[in-house]
């Protein structure tokens, strides 16, 4: 029987710890170069990434890597807004712009949402921000409350402050009133309204003391004037930003952008493409009620527990909305939403 070497099997050992200690070292130094970082920007399927640990180093134009993490299975997976790991892979685009690929997304504490246009899914269009602007305008194109009343139930699902801001004040000026009055509906809901020009900043500042040093994501259609409030607040530095993702798009076409921009006094704000359709996700007919709180003082009144306040007797809605109690806009909207979702 062959003796065995005890000097050899010592020399084996070392030579496993040495190895594992300098495996150590090497995942060590991987995890170092591991940034949290923010998705800021978001061009076709690249993302423009700023670090959350190093806020000094270049912003990273990153593609989601092959085996990412994620908490966001059922929904978009990366959106503008999302909290992310990510790694440099070492080559740069430019003095500004490195490349990279992230590795983990965490999850989301508050969300913008629609029904996809295409497909049967919830689709994310920003997150981790604290209020929806409602976008639109007093004319050219005229605001549309069943589009602002979808966008406040969005806002609840998402956990957001809605916020509404109608534009254009100054093609109104006979109308002014008209406007204000038509909308009201919307103050005795406790919503936030503002009435401005952001073309000549009219009634402007009350509205910016509201949305700055806080976290918002700017939604409305086309033809509203999102762009000149945003320019109108940032000026130079949304022009900084525009190059550094022009840089990185050059000679690729997408249909959509959305960017994140910083207050200077804090907070951010995050700019949507307009809109054509919004389509509510994750609600089911039944639960349409708990979202028009005018409804919450009289629906424990009706006779059946699942009263769905359109035809059923003794149903204390309808009752408060024949007494001028309910706004009947809202009641028809109410209507409008209900048959276009689909039971669970």
């Amino acid at each position: 029987m062959k003796k065995f070497d005890d000097r050899k099997f010592v020399s084996l050992k070392r030579n496993k710890r040495q190895i594992l200690r300098t495996l150590i070292k090497q995942q060590s130094l991987e995890e170092k170069d591991i940034e949290r970082g923010r998705v800021i920007v978001q061009e076709g399927r690249s993302y423009l990434v700023e670090s959350i640990d190093y806020p000094s180093r270049s912003l990273a134009q990153c593609v989601i890597s092959g085996t990412v993490s994620t908490e966001n299975l059922d929904s978009t997976i990366l959106v503008v807004g999302d909290y992310v790991s990510f790694k440099r892979d070492g080559s740069s685009i430019s003095a500004e712009l490195d490349s990279g690929k992230i590795l983990n997304i965490e999850k989301r504490e508050s969300f913008l949402s629609r029904k996809d246009l295409i497909k049967p899914q919830e689709d994310i269009i920003a997150a981790n921000i604290e209020k929806l602007i409602i976008f639109c305008s007093a004319a050219e194109p005229f605001y549309n409350t069943r589009l602002i009343d979808r966008y406040i139930i969005a806002a609840e699902i998402g956990s957001l402050e809605p916020v509404i801001c109608v534009n254009k004040m100054d093609l109104v000026d006979s109308q002014e009133a008209e406007v204000k009055e038509d909308l009201d509906v919307y103050r005795k809901l406790g919503i936030k309204l503002f009435f401005i020009s952001a073309l000549n900043k009219s009634n402007f500042e009350p509205f910016f003391d509201y949305i700055n040093k806080s976290s918002s994501v700017l939604s409305g259609p086309s033809g509203c004037g999102k762009s000149t409030l945003i320019n109108s607040v940032f000026g130079k530095e949304l022009q900084k930003i525009k190059e550094i993702s022009e840089k990185w798009n050059k000679g690729t076409h997408t249909t959509s952008s959305i960017k994140l921009f910083k207050f200077q006094e804090g907070g951010e704000i995050i700019d949507t493409p307009g809109i054509r359709e919004f389509a509510i996700w994750g609600l089911i007919p039944s639960e349409l009620h708990l979202y028009f709180h005018e409804f919450d003082d009289y629906s424990p009144q009706c006779r059946y527990v699942r009263c769905t306040h359109i035809h059923e007797p003794d149903c204390a809605v309808l009752k408060a909305l024949e007494d001028g109690q309910i706004s009947y806009s809202r009641y028809e909207s109410y209507l409008n939403i209900y048959s276009t979702i689909e039971e669970g």
